[in-house]
């Protein structure tokens, strides 16, 4: 997402949905979406053997 535009192609690609970016935005407590300016997503995953 950037200046409020989701792209589409990386969502695709990534199989992050557009709801899991708006609950992370809602957590934020912001209020428009044309507040946003750029979401990055980091995966936080721990894999372990």
């Amino acid at each position: 997402m950037e200046n409020g535009e989701f792209w589409e192609n990386a969502l695709e690609r990534t199989g992050v949905a557009c709801e899991d970016i708006l609950a992370k935005i809602r957590e934020s407590n912001l209020r428009r979406l044309s507040a946003v300016r750029i979401v990055v997503m980091k995966n936080t995953a721990i894999f372990r053997s």
